[in-house]
């Protein structure tokens, strides 16, 4: 099904009526009004183009269900807000698959739909939509959603040019929406290493000040017999030294990674070294010659994500190996951490500890993902896949000034 031809001239002058407009709006919006930018860009082009309800329809993660998050429709015209959520995408499954491949989907008329889309033909009838088109939206190369348009009052005929604001303004918003999960993320990364540090601080640092103020009180009594007093002091200044080591390790936690001071594979060989040396086991980092990971955030969430998995394999998996490896496979990068340990318990998918979701929000900060599954033999492999290099948006504008197209 194919939208009706017009030439370039028209599109451009079209577009340069409605998408400056647009994108100067979203542009200029903060975080909290982002949701009420976006729905009034939607009604600058559905009035634009002449149509009664525009929205934006966001795909899960794993691409199975749909919700309509945004809307925008006339003066009469109903509401799907609350009945388009968390829905099927097989709900329309024809036009499911063409969003997916990346197709728009432009229907004049409603027998224009293909037989196999009678699903879609029967919803149209209900909604009363005399026309209705859907076009993918897309972020870092992949479907997110779509934005659509219905016409109620009176069928319309779909042009190059609805398609082509449709998909600048689509994936603009997309983007913006991206970026405010992203943050959103950062700051619950935030508040669980905040909660990760007050339980640090009880469980380690608490009990040996404990101990040090016991054996300190026990100095002071034993002062009269000598032999004892060398013993307790070397004890307290033994456990002073891990006290410093442990506030050490935790201070530096909080601290961005100096990518221009060290590099991401010598920090993690470095790490691996002083893990072997001051725990006793075998860690090992393995570099498959991967090209440096340039991004000083990618750097930091990468590192602490390699350290929140060893100190994981350590303490829960009693691990007496561990390796770390940086690599590519498949075109993506990967840093994979895997032990010897006692594995994963029957439950550990219910239980999700802290530490797991410090690293997915962590993966999730540089557009990659963790997975945790059993080692082939025993232990546990932790794997981070992300992207080799960042992607961010840009606005690029011609000699005019109104032609404003995201860059990626």
């Amino acid at each position: 099904m194919q939208a009706k031809v017009s030439d370039n001239q028209n599109f451009d002058r079209s577009s340069a009526t409605i998408l400056p407009a647009v994108i100067t709006r979203l542009a200029l919006c903060d975080s909290n009004g982002l949701n009420n930018a976006i729905r009034e860009s939607l009604g600058l082009i559905g009035k634009h183009v002449g149509v009664d309800r525009t929205c934006l329809i966001t795909f899960s993660d794993d691409q199975q269900t749909f919700t309509m998050t945004h809307e925008w429709h006339g003066e009469g015209i109903h509401s799907q807000l609350d009945y388009f959520v968390n829905l099927p995408l097989t709900t329309f499954p024809w036009t499911a698959r063409q969003l997916l491949a990346g197709k728009p989907v432009p229907i004049d008329r409603l027998d224009d739909y293909p037989p196999e889309a009678h699903m879609e033909r029967e919803i149209c009838i209900v909604e009363k939509n005399l026309s209705i088109i859907f076009v993918p939206v897309m972020v870092r190369g992949r479907v997110t959603g779509t934005i659509a348009m219905d016409a109620i009052r009176a069928p319309h005929t779909w042009t190059d040019s609805d398609i082509g604001i449709m998909q600048v303004a689509g994936t603009y918003m997309a983007a913006l929406l991206e970026s405010r999960r992203t943050d959103d993320r950062l700051e619950s990364v935030s508040r669980l290493e905040r909660e990760k540090l007050g339980r640090d601080l009880h469980d380690s640092l608490g009990q040996q000040l404990v101990a040090i103020s016991f054996l300190a009180s026990s100095l002071q009594i034993s002062l009269s017999r000598n032999k004892r007093i060398a013993a307790d002091a070397a004890r307290i200044a033994e456990l002073t030294r891990g006290v410093v080591d442990t506030a050490r390790d935790m201070t530096q936690g909080l601290k961005p990674f100096d990518v221009k001071g060290e590099g991401l594979v010598a920090a993690l060989r470095r790490m691996a070294k002083e893990t072997s040396a001051m725990i006793g086991i075998k860690c090992l980092f393995v570099d498959a010659d991967t090209p440096p990971v340039q991004d000083p955030e990618a750097c930091t969430q990468l590192f602490w994500i390699a350290r929140e998995a060893t100190n994981n394999a350590i303490r829960h998996g009693r691990a007496t190996q561990i390796t770390i490896n940086l690599n590519i496979q498949d075109g993506k990068e990967r840093l994979t951490i895997s032990d010897n340990g006692r594995g994963l318990s029957a439950d550990w998918e219910s239980k999700d500890g802290v530490g797991l979701k410090v690293m997915r929000f962590r993966a999730a900060a540089i557009g990659g993902h963790v997975s945790i599954e059993p080692g082939s033999k025993a232990g546990t492999v932790i794997t981070c896949i992300f992207p080799a290099r960042g992607s961010r948006i840009t606005l690029a504008t011609d000699a005019g000034g109104c032609n404003l197209m995201p860059c990626w």
